[in-house]
């Protein structure tokens, strides 16, 4: 491929142009005009009508380039697969559907748009208006801070938070910081055994090391 043509502004692959023309949600026409200039999306490469990903598991489809159509249907499903490319939101973080199996093992961002998702949720069902869910997000995360609640992921999704109690009188939300907090769901961070073979632990990492095995029947 020559030098400047995945940034260049002229149309170097007629067909997503006709893509770009064919479809008329306005998301997914940006999306292929921008392929018909080159620009593809990431870990893509497009090579005489076969579209390839070369991510963690490599992937490709190849086109009928004279059936705009069945290219449109084709392209937006295995872009969808594996770009998380939709026409639902442009924030690929949010549809981003990670194996999540423990909350105290997400960054902050995971934790904040698990979190979105799960009082956008709540609020359908409670009728909350915008005022009402900052609100409600402000509470639950007050009471993670203060490690009243306990998050419990499943699915790659929050199923549940205990701690969290809806009060039927007043219609709102609250924490209930008699709840006992399940310490099984919170994770520490425990020196990694590759590091702490190469290093002399420090007395409080040997502290911590003795009473994992402890706790799960190791040595003592």
């Amino acid at each position: 491929m020559a030098k400047g043509v995945r940034l260049g502004k002229e149309v170097v692959h007629k067909e997503w142009e006709a893509c770009a023309n064919f479809i008329s949600d306005d998301y997914w026409r940006q999306r292929f005009d921008e392929m018909a200039r080159g620009k593809m999306p990431a870990k893509c490469f497009y090579d005489s009508g076969t579209l390839s990903f070369w991510g963690k598991e490599r992937d490709e489809v190849s086109f009928n380039t004279d059936d705009t159509k069945s290219m449109v249907s084709s392209a937006m499903k295995f872009l969808s697969k594996n770009c998380y490319i939709n026409n639902k939101t442009t924030s690929r973080c949010k549809d981003r559907y990670m194996v999540i199996k423990e909350w105290s093992l997400c960054n902050d961002v995971t934790k904040h748009n698990l979190l979105e998702r799960y009082v956008d949720i709540i609020s359908m069902f409670a009728g909350m208006d915008e005022s009402e869910k900052e609100s409600l997000m402000g509470i639950i995360n007050n009471g993670i801070r203060r490690k009243a609640l306990t998050v419990v992921i499943r699915d790659s999704a929050i199923y549940d938070i205990k701690g969290l109690v809806w009060d039927e009188e007043t219609g709102t939300y609250y924490v209930d910081y008699k709840v006992k907090v399940d310490k099984s769901k919170t994770t520490h961070v425990i020196p990694y055994k590759k590091t702490m073979g190469k290093r002399k632990l420090k007395k409080y990492e040997s502290n911590w090391v003795k009473d994992i095995g402890r706790k799960y029947g190791g040595n003592k």
